[in-house]
C-alpha cells in the first residue's frame, strides 16, 4: 500500500471521479470531453461506488467479528456469526457511515479501487492526460 496521499492533477481529478462522477470535473475539463467520455465517467463512478460499498460494510463486518469475538469468544452465536454472516456483503444496501467513522482512509480507497479495477494497476504511476486514463 502506498504511504503517501501527495497525488498529481490527473491523479487527484480520476480519483475525485470515483468519488463524485462528472461533478468532480470542471467546465473547462467537461467541454473537453466527448459523449463517450461521458459515458465512460459514468460507468467508472458507478463502478467505484460498489467498490466503496463493498469497502465499507467490510470494515463494518471486520469491527462486529471483533466486538462478538471478544465479548462472547466461546458461544456457538458467535462461531455461526462469524463464520457464516461474518464476511457478507450485501450490494443492495448502502452504508450510510462516513470514511471518517469506519477509519477509512484515502489510500484504503485507492488500493479497493485498484484492486477492483477501477483505477489502474499503476495509478500512483500515472503521469499523463485524463482522457488517456478514463
Amino acid at each position: 500500500m502506498q504511504t503517501s496521499t501527495k497525488l498529481n492533477q490527473t491523479q487527484k481529478l480520476l480519483f475525485n471521479i470515483c468519488l463524485h462522477g462528472e461533478n468532480a470535473c470542471d467546465d473547462e475539463v467537461k467541454k473537453d470531453l466527448s459523449v463517450a467520455d461521458y459515458h465512460k465517467i459514468r460507468n467508472k463512478f458507478r463502478k467505484a461506488q460498489i467498490a466503496i460499498n463493498r469497502l465499507k460494510q467490510e470494515r463494518v463486518n471486520e469491527w462486529a467479528n471483533a466486538f462478538m469475538q471478544h465479548f462472547f469468544p466461546k458461544t456457538e452465536l458467535t462461531q455461526v456469526f462469524t463464520i457464516k454472516y461474518g464476511d457478507a456483503v450485501d450490494l443492495n444496501k448502502v452504508c450510510p457511515m462516513s470514511f471518517k467513522d469506519l477509519g477509512i482512509t484515502k489510500e484504503d480507497i485507492i488500493e479497493k479501487l485498484m484492486d477492483s479495477g477501477v483505477l489502474p494497476k499503476n495509478f500512483y504511476g500515472i503521469n499523463s492526460e485524463l482522457k488517456e486514463n478514463l
